[in-house]
């Protein structure tokens, strides 16, 4: 697929530990005090002044909806989509490369949901998926993990918050299947990942999830990598 992702994407549990109640709120990393996402329905409904997020975060979404310099509107804007960048060292560009991964997980993406993220401040999108099938590291099959992936836009109070850049990566609807990659500092720790890349699942075949595309010419299929990680399963 493509390279390491540095800070764009975020992996965590949605629990503390074991397998999370539906929908639960992300957390910032070990601090269970603060809330690392705040959803477009929350922010609509304005009852995102009541949660616990750091204060960076709450003056951000303050000074987004007073400035209203985007004005919420039926057009969909054109955001452009940015590959992450590529780390010198050790770019992703073989499935040979997610050998050094801490974590790979195939599940069901339960819910896709536009909002704000607070480390960093910025626009972003929650995807919750459901664990299927784990082909390496300490997760376990009906654990909840959420992503949030930078980038994008969503309208709330009569204001569009628009980041003109996405990092998304493919489509990403209820019921798809998924696998992420992530790269954590403490392997086999059900913690935040610091980089990961997530990819798209259709049947056997993974799909490319991004620019650039995988390097190899090698068929990219789940079986392969099941085979290319073999016993570090």
């Amino acid at each position: 697929m493509t390279a390491r992702v540095s800070a764009l994407l975020v992996l965590a549990l949605a629990a503390n530990g074991g397998q999370a109640r539906a929908f639960e709120p992300l957390l910032h990393g070990t601090d269970n005090s603060l809330r690392l996402f705040v959803s477009s329905e929350e922010i609509a409904s304005g009852e995102w002044e009541a949660l616990p997020i750091d204060d960076l975060c709450r003056g951000m979404i303050w000074a987004r909806l007073k400035a209203k310099t985007h004005s919420a509107s039926e057009s969909e804007p054109v955001v452009r989509r940015v590959a992450p960048q590529p780390r010198a060292e050790a770019p992703i560009s073989t499935l040979e490369a997610l050998k050094t991964t801490t974590e790979v997980l195939v599940g069901r993406i339960v819910r896709v949901q536009p909002g704000m993220s607070c480390a960093p401040v910025q626009t972003a999108r929650r995807i919750d998926i459901e664990v299927e099938e784990v082909v390496k590291g300490a997760y376990s099959a009906g654990d909840r993990i959420a992503v949030l992936e930078m980038g994008g836009w969503f309208d709330a109070q009569g204001v569009r918050f628009l980041d003109e850049e996405s990092s998304f990566y493919p489509p990403a609807a209820v019921g798809d299947r998924t696998l992420v990659a992530g790269f954590g500092l403490n392997p086999g720790s059900l913690g935040a990942f610091t980089e990961m890349v997530r990819f798209r699942v259709q049947g056997d075949v993974i799909e490319s999830a991004g620019a650039p595309a995988l390097a190899d010419r090698e068929p990219q299929s789940l079986s392969r990598l099941t085979t290319i990680l073999g016993s570090k399963k």
